[in-house]
């Protein structure tokens, strides 16, 4: 088993087209983790992690997604809390906590979710392509997977910083980078 690493980005902002593009190109018993190009691993042996927990979870999940420190919905975040924190150091200690106390575990996760990192195999995306030209191109995907009955869960151990718009004053309703002529 692979897991191929994709940031795929789209100059005219189809990000679904281009999460295709680069999703076909996969081999098809491989593993694919998408990441936003806004957030980073503040862990070292994150990509042994996520291997880890593909390779335990094959055949349990279809998407699996992971905890972070900013997003509008706060299911995926750190102690369900916004931060407001910048210092890059504390989110370091978030990841080697979690890292260290939640290596592999994973919970299912029934809430829609943000995209910043998906983790899945490639059959999965081979049931469930992305939707073009939709801002909400990540929630769509896990639910047309849960409507085709797979399972979604939350990598309990997996923190990914995510700058979600740091300098806008209103970073959850601050979406003009997002627009994408929606269809």
């Amino acid at each position: 088993m692979k897991i191929h690493y994709l940031q795929p980005l789209a100059v005219d902002k189809n990000i679904g087209r281009a999460y295709n593009e680069e999703c076909g190109l996969v081999p098809p018993d491989d593993w694919i983790c998408i990441t936003d190009h806004d957030s980073c691993f503040l862990h070292p042996d994150s990509p042994k992690q996520l291997y880890d927990i593909a390779e335990n979870n094959a055949g349990r999940y279809s998407l699996l997604w992971c905890v972070t420190n900013r997003l509008r919905a706060p299911d995926q975040l750190y102690n369900r809390t916004f931060s407001t924190d910048t210092n890059i150091l504390n989110h370091k200690a978030i990841a080697d906590k979690l890292f260290a106390t939640k290596y592999a575990e994973v919970s299912p996760f029934p809430h829609p979710a943000a995209g910043l990192l998906m983790l899945f195999p490639k059959s999965t995306w081979e049931m469930v392509k992305f939707k073009e030209h939709r801002i909400n191109f990540d929630a769509h995907f896990s639910n047309e997977i849960r409507q085709q009955g797979g399972r979604i869960g939350l990598m309990e151990g997996v923190y990914r910083f995510h700058f979600y718009r740091f300098d806008k004053a209103d970073p959850c309703n601050s979406i003009n980078h997002l627009q994408c002529l929606e269809k």
